[in-house]
């Protein structure tokens, strides 16, 4: 049964209203990363930088059927289509450098500092151009019969029915690709970091690998909101591609589908935020150094942030794997942040694992200090 005009206007009308909400859930993501510092850390920047390119899906979203009544070749159909192709596949490959920076960090043993280089050098260019090419690239190349690639897709302006097989050239045969990649990114994770954990059999081990299970657990929630919001469009452009008939119920659940991703992306941002704030109050209340007759002898709780690591906590982090050893780090640690470390027998024996398991990419050396200063573990 074919789409009545009234279901259209239906679809349009709660598109352009879910758009308007997935715009403002886009726009508190920015706002708040560049105005609160707490979320201003690891792979939090490129959730903000894939939020700025939903605000151009969010645009096309909150056009709506005005880009069709407009006529398929005006210029407010024509933008509506570039912003849609663009904003979702400059977001879909933002998802996939969220994989990398994972992999990278805990497979490869990158600094966070040295992932956070990419962002700006690699990956944002990448980001840009390849999904703006693709947008604009049917704009200027017209079809095999010299029509135009977009036009009129059932409630907004995309690439039309006649060339409905771009759609998944273009969007979702990628998004897929990408999906499927991100999944075993993740899987292969989890399972490097159990067997890590197995291999060490100690509680610093232990303890960091549930902080790492927990960082990979919450940049993946982003994954899956993307198989929330792309399994219906998907099963509904395949149906029209494969049927030529239009559902009323799937165009409508579709529209819901895409009109919500800025208040689900804004929803998993505030919750990993929120965890990540927990933890760091949790650390503080549970742990801190303690002196027994001027040496430090207490454990020193790690404070690793869902978002990534921060600041000197590598510091905290290293006292704490040695202390872990049966190592006194009082007589360890000189309080000179450029001084090396020789490691204890157990270090020698290629022990200090968790080390590589918090992503240290270089490797890290311990000379005995000549004096133990009182100041050291309180910098």
């Amino acid at each position: 049964m074919p789409v009545s005009d009234e279901q259209w206007e239906l679809i349009g009308q709660l598109t352009m209203y879910l758009g308007i909400a997935s715009f403002l859930g886009s726009l508190a993501i920015i706002i708040s990363y560049w105005t609160v510092d707490s979320m201003r850390n690891g792979v939090a920047e490129l959730i903000m930088f894939m939020s700025c390119t939903k605000l151009t899906s969010a645009i096309a979203l909150i056009i709506g059927k005005h880009g069709p009544d407009a006529g398929e070749s005006s210029f407010l159909c024509q933008m509506q289509s570039v912003f849609s192709q663009y904003g979702d596949f400059a977001a879909m490959v933002w998802s996939s450098f969220i994989a990398v920076d994972i992999t990278l960090i805990m497979l490869r043993r990158y600094s966070v500092d040295q992932v956070c280089k990419l962002h700006r050098r690699v990956y944002l260019p990448i980001c840009i151009a390849l999904p703006l090419i693709i947008a604009l690239l049917p704009i200027w190349v017209p079809d095999a019969d010299g029509e135009r690639f977009y036009g009129d897709a059932g409630g907004w302006c995309w690439f039309t029915e006649k060339n409905a097989r771009f759609r998944f050239y273009l969007l979702y045969i990628p998004f897929w690709v990408i999906f499927v990649y991100n999944a075993v990114t993740y899987i292969t994770i989890g399972i490097h970091i159990w067997r890590q954990a197995r291999r060490l059999q100690n509680f610093t081990a232990l303890n960091h690998s549930a902080h790492m299970i927990d960082y990979a657990k919450n940049v993946s929630l982003y994954m899956f909101s993307y198989v929330l919001t792309w399994t219906i469009p998907s099963i509904n452009r395949i149906h029209a591609l494969v049927s030529g008939d239009q559902v009323y119920i799937l165009n409508l659940l579709q529209s819901i589908g895409d009109s919500t991703v800025g208040v689900v992306d804004l929803a998993i941002y505030l919750y990993i935020w929120r965890k990540s704030l927990w933890h760091k109050s949790y650390g503080s209340h549970m742990a801190g150094p303690s002196r027994d007759n001027g040496r430090h002898t207490g454990t020193t709780r790690t404070d690793i942030s869902t978002f990534g690591f921060r600041g000197k906590q590598q510091q905290h982090t290293l006292l704490s794997t040695l202390e872990e050893y049966n190592v006194d780090a009082a007589n360890m640690y000189d309080g000179d942040e450029g001084s090396a470390y020789r490691p204890p027998p157990q270090a020698a024996m290629g022990q200090l694992m968790p080390l590589e398991t918090l992503g240290y990419k270089d490797s890290i050396s311990f000379t005995p200090p000549a004096a133990y200063s009182n100041n050291a573990i309180n910098r």
